[in-house]
């Protein structure tokens, strides 16, 4: 048993040892964080006062310093960046960036994260802009993994927080709307892949200056592309080499255009486990030693 603990524990240092850290001159620096998402409106924690479960207030990053914090994955969030096309609302960017300025002056990184899960509230999810959907006119959601969704909100056209409620939020991605959806983003239909590098050029400029920015995460846990057209996506060295380098390879380069050093998160779907399909790092295998 004794025996047993001990291998388990050498492989948890190994995995800690190659990740999350940024190499200096002799140096090696770990970090120990802890996400800060906000799935819907505002989009961003609350600043003004202090709760247990969705605020960024001073006593918060006094907390999360007493507690040997000293890195934040702070929700980026592209429907709190860009509500419409085109008109990108620089308050909300603001909010973010002073919350990464309070974490600074703690000693805190901040990791900026465009989190997503299942897309849209269109689909019981968030993370992208509802304008970026287009229709795929073939099966009505979350066909074919439930019968259609019949209640929604009024205001908003999206189901209902009971329909949504019928299904496990992972398994939505296996509706034809969302994969197709998240195909025709990856292929560039209506130029969305040039809106969400765009979107990323907006925030890359506005943080340009700030050195307690750890990176950008590209984006969280990317689904593999349109699995009802070519099955073979599920496949994650497919989806990788297919879908996801070249949609990278786009995010990085408007990012470093506008930002030369800025460092560049990334990840291939969630169950390559065993491997990746990726032959360079986004931008190209000149940037493989940021």
């Amino acid at each position: 048993m004794l025996r047993s603990s001990l291998l388990l524990w050498l492989f948890l240092l190994q995995i800690a040892q190659g990740i999350d850290r940024v190499r200096l001159p002799r140096r090696e620096r770990i970090f120990h964080g802890v996400n800060a998402i906000v799935k819907g409106a505002p989009w961003h924690p609350r600043t003004e006062y202090f709760d247990f479960q969705t605020s960024l207030h001073d006593l918060d990053f006094d907390l999360l310093k007493t507690a040997g914090v000293n890195v934040i994955r702070l929700g980026t969030m592209w429907p709190g960046i860009e509500p419409q096309r085109g008109q990108y609302n620089m308050t909300y960017i603001g909010v973010l960036k002073s919350i990464a300025q309070k974490a600074a002056k703690r000693g805190i990184y901040t990791l900026l994260d465009m989190h997503q899960d299942a897309l849209t509230e269109r689909f019981c999810g968030e993370g992208f802009p509802d304008w970026v959907i287009l229709p795929s006119g073939r099966l009505r959601f979350p066909e074919p993994y439930l019968a259609p969704f019949e209640s929604f909100d009024p205001a908003t056209g999206f189901p209902t927080v009971e329909e949504c409620l019928k299904g496990d939020w992972s398994r939505y991605y296996f509706a034809e709307a969302v994969s197709s959806a998240v195909q025709a983003i990856y292929d560039n239909k209506d130029g969305i892949l040039d809106a969400w590098a765009n979107m990323w050029a907006t925030v890359a400029a506005a943080f340009k200056n700030e050195p307690y920015v750890l990176g950008i995460e590209l984006v969280n846990e990317p689904w593999c592309g349109n699995i009802f057209h070519n099955p073979l996506l599920l496949v994650p060295e497919v989806a990788d080499e297919y879908n996801l380098q070249r949609v990278y390879d786009r995010l990085a380069t408007a990012i470093w255009e506008v930002d030369p050093t800025r460092l560049v998160f990334f990840a291939g779907v969630t169950w390559d486990n065993y491997g990746n399909g990726f032959s360079h790092p986004p931008g190209g295998s000149q940037n493989a030693n940021r």
